[in-house]
């Protein structure tokens, strides 16, 4: 007969207060692990995931956060560039708290959560690793698919590399989240600047995991079979993947405050028409999880040209709606169909000057006459540093008045 023991995990708030305990001390709950295995239970059981508490002591380090357990990354919270850059990083993230995702986390019950199925998966096209919007705009989605041109490359090993190599981790890290802290999102130039030095999307994905709350489960990197299947491998055995396969990461990760399980996909993908055509197995991938959620913002207007029409298409296909901006799919694509309703948010004005051609005239007036508009008093999108925001909600089904 198979042996368990518990591991013990506790709430982030405990790690909060100013004497650290022992982590015998944490009763919140248990996760049953099997000692022949180590793994836990998972969202899809039969499949399993082992249970990588190394990756979730690396997570809280990158985090700038304090260790739960003692561990070899302890000693190396009394490095000056680690205290320094947590410092930093607790500053940056308790004005971005202050200034934008307390707003939204107080905002979102209300307005956008009562008006759809919040138990539903999300899909966050053009989104780069930016799980912190979908986070705080849908708490409660139990899988979350992210899908960006940015690459995929494991972790590096902090904890054996030297001090200052550390550091040049770190400050290469902080650097990368400058333009989501200030901007609300990732500027594509920057950012193939940036991952060169942090490889990858995934130390930042781990960033934002941490600091809203969740503890790290562990992380699988994987392709799609032509069935739209993840196959599960190694990053060596990934990189040996040519042609024209779609790879990707799961992370697994759960709530600290509520215990729910939860996935994260990550795939490296260009969703133009011609690469999506190549390979199937993402929209099969895609329908699979449907109906789900669709959130869209700072999308560069693509899905208005003619070589996007795929993904529009799988799209509102799939979902049940979609939670947008003026970036995203244009509305005179859901004003002409059938079976959609419309929810206004905030304010509609014209595009900023990189994107000016992309005016919708039509959505101008359907903001203007659009009664009982929902105000948006947070700033999510290309007006960063402006009032004059605008986002609207399309579902299938009706939609109640505001409230």
């Amino acid at each position: 007969m198979k042996t368990r023991f518990y591991l013990l995990p506790v709430l982030l708030l405990l790690a909060a207060c100013s004497t650290r305990k022992d982590s015998t001390s944490h009763t919140t709950d248990s996760i049953v692990v099997d000692t022949d295995t180590n793994t836990v239970p998972h969202l899809n059981p039969p499949d399993t995931l082992r249970h990588d508490k190394q990756l979730d002591a690396l997570g809280r380090f990158m985090a700038g956060m304090d260790q739960i357990d003692s561990g070899r990354f302890s000693a190396l919270e009394k490095e000056k560039s680690w205290r320094e850059y947590k410092s930093t990083t607790d500053s940056n993230w308790n004005r971005l708290y202050r200034e934008r995702l307390g707003k939204i986390e107080s905002w979102e019950p209300e307005n956008l959560g009562a008006r759809i199925d919040t138990k539903l998966s999300l899909f966050y096209p053009f989104s780069g690793p930016d799980y912190l919007h979908a986070n705080y705009l849908f708490p409660s989605a139990p899988s979350y698919t992210l899908v960006g041109l940015e690459p995929i490359a494991d972790i590096d090993p902090l904890d054996t590399l030297t001090e200052a190599g550390r550091k040049e981790f770190l400050d290469s890290l902080g650097h990368s989240l400058r333009d989501v802290f200030r901007k609300s999102f990732f500027e594509t130039n920057n950012m193939r600047q940036d991952f060169k030095k942090v490889r990858g999307v995934l130390p930042l994905i781990i960033f934002f995991l941490e600091r809203t709350n969740h503890e790290l489960v562990g992380k699988q990197f994987l392709y799609l079979d032509p069935e739209g299947q993840p196959v599960f491998t190694s990053m060596e055995e990934l990189n040996k993947k040519k042609g024209r396969r779609v790879k990707g990461v799961r992370v697994d990760f759960r709530d600290r405050e509520t215990l729910q399980f939860k996935q994260l996909y990550y795939f490296s993908q260009n969703v133009i028409n011609d690469d999506l055509k190549k390979r199937p197995e993402f929209g099969k991938f895609l329908a699979k999880k449907k109906p789900f959620n669709t959130f869209i913002k700072s999308a560069s207007y693509l899905m208005h040209r003619e070589t996007f029409t795929e993904i529009k298409r799988l799209i509102t296909d799939n979902s049940q709606t979609v939670f947008q901006d003026d970036t995203g799919i244009p509305y005179k694509e859901f004003a002409s169909k059938m079976g959609w309703d419309m929810q206004f948010y905030g304010e509609y004005i014209k595009p900023i000057k990189l994107f000016e051609s992309r005016y919708q005239p039509d959505l101008d007036s359907a903001f203007k006459a659009a009664p009982g508009r929902v105000p948006l008093p947070f700033n999510l999108g290309y007006h960063y540093g402006s009032s004059k925001h605008n986002y609207m909600l399309a579902k299938k089904a009706p939609i109640g008045p505001n409230r």
